[in-house]
């Protein structure tokens, strides 16, 4: 009786593997740039509320886990694995570091941002609501779409799947980055008043927060193009495995920038005027006039910012004093 000859090795099994053995190096360079401004944050900003301390500590604990499972499967496939087409198709715990650890991630960001809009909204509930909307329907096509792949447990069969959780996650988030973009810019925008400090502070802000935004946004369309464009192959598992990455490191660019922005040459060298800074107009010399008017007066009636550009000029006192954040609730 002739024995069974093993499955052959594909001829193209570089398409599977490479795309596994890069996504693990971006992987872990990422993960020591997250690491690098973790170590930042917490040196440069320990008085912050102790709600967003642990909101970075659980972006990096879950960060920590996605790298260790995937570099448990890369090794599983590239090394103990190497040669055995039915370790190379299975998923192994990727269903899990991937599209549901990517989830959780990108919906805690998104949160995040989506309570900075309605801060700088002024209590305006909408566009938040948008935001957490979206950010709620991609994290549930995420986590459905992580069920799946855990069930079916093979790259052969998810690749003739038909996941429409994968599209509708990936585009979920996609659309959530564009409207915070969109959604923080506007804000932000519409606060200038003639200071050239604070019009450049906010300038800066403007800038960091559409980067960040367009970055993830790109990333999680490339992630959706590959995988459908490249049914057969793995190439959508490199933007997938630094996905989260992104997004992590978006968050922590923001609250560090703070510190950056301090000491930054191009604003420390523009100033509100020669006898004034950010520090004088302290939100202890505004007072609101009645609650249904949209100016802020000073003692003497006179009017000085909105109400909307009195919000952002709050944050920015703080912003300024590197301490954002940080105080009592």
């Amino acid at each position: 009786m002739a024995t069974p000859q093993p499955p052959v090795i594909p001829p193209d099994v570089a398409k599977l593997t490479g795309p596994l053995l890069l996504g693990q190096f971006f992987n872990w360079g990422l993960f020591g740039v997250l690491t690098v401004q973790v170590y930042f944050y917490y040196l440069a900003f320990p008085s912050d509320r102790q709600r967003q301390h642990s909101l970075v500590l659980c972006i990096f604990a879950l960060e920590a886990i996605q790298t260790l499972l995937g570099t448990s499967d890369g090794f599983r496939i590239l090394a103990t694995g190497w040669g055995n087409v039915v370790e190379l198709d299975k998923v192994g715990a990727l269903w899990f570091s991937y599209p549901l650890l990517n989830t959780i991630v990108s919906f805690i960001v998104q949160l995040f941002y989506a309570w900075r809009i309605y801060v700088l909204s002024i209590n305006n509930m909408w566009l938040p609501i948008i935001v957490a909307t979206l950010s709620v329907v991609q994290f549930i096509a995420g986590a459905y779409e992580a069920s799946v792949t855990h069930r079916l447990g093979s790259f052969s069969q998810l690749a003739t799947s038909d996941i429409w959780s994968g599209a509708l996650h990936l585009t979920g988030s996609a659309v959530c980055d564009v409207v915070i973009v969109v959604g923080m810019s506007y804000y932000l925008d519409r606060s200038k008043i003639g200071f050239r400090r604070f019009n450049a502070l906010l300038g800066k802000l403007v800038r960091i927060t559409v980067e960040t935004g367009f970055l993830c946004m790109a990333l999680a369309i490339v992630d959706m193009a590959l995988f459908f464009a490249y049914r057969r192959t793995n190439y959508h598992t490199v933007p997938a495995s630094v996905l989260s990455k992104i997004y992590s490191n978006s968050l922590l660019v923001v609250l560090n920038t703070r510190a950056r922005m301090t000491g930054d040459p191009e604003l420390e060298s523009t100033n509100f005027d020669q006898s004034m800074s950010l520090s004088f107009y302290h939100p202890s010399q505004f007072q609101h006039t009645t609650r249904t008017m949209d100016l802020v007066t000073d003692e003497s009636g006179t009017c000085i910012v909105n109400r909307a550009q009195y919000i952002t000029l709050e944050l920015l006192a703080w912003w300024d004093k590197g301490a954002i954040g940080s105080g009592e609730d």
